[in-house]
């Protein structure tokens, strides 16, 4: 059984939107940087739903000359090595969930024949002449812009509203803090199971370290840490941070401290001149449009 772990206000408006997803047929729509658990959200979906498979399609992983045959099969003889038929992708989840990851990857030129699918629920597999019918539950998921890509015209207007039912929002780990302890303790139980090493713990440093760590690689990378932490433990608790990470944490903190100092300089500034903006900005070397902006930034009250 697929679940999400977390107490976050984000993870627990999801398991939320879950819930009510699965009474009914609307598609949905996954969001989120890469590593943030997409498809644990999708495969959550599929375990309310019950029935069928769930089938999961990789759309930057195929060709636009093989989408078709991808997704709807073929026939013995529709071309060269096709030596008996093959069922596709959207028969295989029949009654089930159809996962189209990375849909934000699709070609162009490819995007009408899966909004016809999802228009009409039916389908000729290739080679063929039979029209079938399709029926199974759609969920997407992307880490791209749709709405920017529409704009763009690099993805279709009709096809983005067809696959957007119910958008689901996962934030990137370093939005929700709060779910680090809890996922450093259900990854560190998995793989102290695996590799028999029972009793490991994290210490209370390496923890808040962790919280104050950017987490680019979301939770897919917080779970190689702590296997590679579980596997390399001497000790009973685990204190060891990546140099990689610490340096980031660092670059993290001084370029806070840069921003930290050039508010209390301009706080300073707009206080010696009595809160007037050409003679502070005429000091500080910048436009006045640029003092206006850095006071809205750092909510500096005037």
């Amino acid at each position: 059984m697929f679940s999400l772990t977390g107490n976050s206000k984000n993870i627990i408006d999801i398991k939320r939107l879950i819930n009510r997803a699965a009474e009914y047929q609307l598609p949905v729509l996954i969001t989120g940087e890469c590593g943030t658990g997409k498809e644990v959200v999708a495969r959550s979906i599929y375990s309310k739903k019950g029935s069928g498979e769930f089938v999961a399609v990789n759309c930057s992983a195929i060709p636009k000359e093989l989408v078709e045959s991808e997704l709807f099969g073929y026939e013995k003889g529709a071309f060269t090595g096709a030596n008996s038929n093959k069922k596709g992708k959207v028969e295989a989840a029949e009654k089930g969930v159809l996962f189209l990851d990375e849909i934000g990857e699709l070609e162009l030129s490819v995007q009408p024949k899966l909004l016809r699918l999802l228009q009409e629920m039916e389908y000729t597999p290739v080679g063929s002449t039979k029209i079938k019918k399709a029926d199974f539950r759609l969920v997407c998921a992307t880490n791209r812009d749709l709405h920017k890509m529409v704009k763009q015209g690099s993805f279709r207007e009709d096809l983005f509203y067809r696959i957007n039912g119910l958008t689901i929002n996962v934030l990137p780990l370093r939005e929700r803090v709060k779910d680090i302890p809890v996922l450093l303790e259900l990854f560190l139980k998995k793989y102290s199971d695996i590799y028999n090493k029972k009793g490991l713990t994290f210490s209370e440093k390496t923890v808040r370290s962790l919280k104050e760590y950017d987490w680019p690689g979301n939770v897919r990378q917080l779970q190689t840490y702590v296997e590679r932490e579980v596997c390399f433990a001497d000790d009973k608790i685990i204190s060891h941070i990546p140099d990689s990470m610490l340096i980031s944490k660092r670059n993290k903190e001084r370029t806070f401290d840069l921003k930290q100092i050039e508010k209390e300089t301009i706080i300073r500034c707009m206080k010696k001149n009595k809160n007037n903006i050409k003679l502070s900005s005429e000091l500080l070397g910048i436009s006045r449009a640029s003092l206006y902006r850095k006071i809205k930034e750092y909510d500096i009250e005037v």
